[in-house]
């Protein structure tokens, strides 16, 4: 049984209005949940009183708080927290999935897993996998690598003056959709404005430097400006120009370094870039 007392000066009635405003979610479905005025009125007991004062309860009557009761806790503790529940684990499976698909390697693994073309034996010794043996950014074939991003035309970036647009071209293997020129003498401000502009497409990224020449700290500043720029989700290829063996492992470690899962690195051959 319950009931109910203050000690400031509340009416009945301002109680009554009180909890008509906290059963309004349940009235219509469950009017009994909703306490009447005369429960109200007949249910206040006062914990001063005259000592020879009668005191009768009346258990039914009393007992008629606990629809109300039972209403108010499904709807303002179990439901919040039952929604509540639901919104983080949807949240949860949301950011496993984006998890695993920024691991290292694990793009190619999938490209690996989608290839339909199987063979009982390798032509070659495999190479490590991502960058769990020689902390090597990956190699990939660029031209495949475009394809499997949709085979849209991909936006070229070409560092310090790298190609004529013709021989930037026949080295990308595909018309670029947009040719932009980074590095070599033109300011930061400018090259912000590259990222930017990269970022406000949505086609692959193609990076053109040269091959042969040393990772310096200007291009590495600039692909981590890039990768602010565009998010973590979307991939930038790095294409190096007459590149040999020795370049590849260079440029490889050197790339692994900025710790970005999206990043790959290609070559074309040599004379390339006469």
């Amino acid at each position: 049984a319950f009931g109910w007392s203050t000690t400031l000066d509340i009416a009945p009635e301002q109680v009554h209005r009180w909890t008509q405003r906290l059963a309004a979610p349940w009235a219509a479905l469950w009017p009994e949940a909703s306490p009447s005025l005369e429960l109200v009125e007949s249910t206040r007991f006062f914990r001063v009183a005259p000592d020879d004062a009668i005191h009768v309860v009346d258990p039914i009557l009393y007992g008629g708080w606990w629809p109300f009761l039972v209403m108010a806790i499904l709807c303002y503790v179990v439901l919040p927290r039952a929604l509540m529940a639901l919104a983080i684990a949807a949240w949860h499976a949301r950011e496993i999935g984006r998890a695993m698909g920024l691991t290292p390697g694990v793009d190619r693994l999938i490209d690996r897993l989608r290839t339909p073309l199987v063979e009982g034996q390798a032509t070659r010794e495999e190479g490590p996998v991502g960058r769990a043996l020689d902390a090597l950014a990956p190699e990939v074939d660029h031209g495949h690598w475009i394809a499997d991003r949709g085979g849209a035309a991909p936006i070229v970036i070409r560092w310090a003056e790298l190609l004529d647009d013709e021989a930037l071209e026949r080295a990308v293997g595909t018309a670029p959709a947009r040719v932009l020129d980074a590095g070599g003498r033109r300011s930061l401000e400018e090259d912000a404005a590259v990222a930017r502009e990269s970022a406000a497409a949505s086609a692959p990224i193609v990076f053109c430097v040269r091959g042969y020449e040393p990772p310096v700290l200007d291009v590495l500043d600039f692909l981590s400006l890039l990768r602010t720029q565009i998010g973590r989700e979307r991939g930038i290829c790095v294409l190096l120009v007459d590149a040999r063996d020795i370049d590849m492992r260079t440029w490889g470690r050197a790339l692994s370094g900025l710790g970005d899962s999206r990043l790959v690195v290609s070559r074309v051959g040599e004379g390339a870039g006469d």
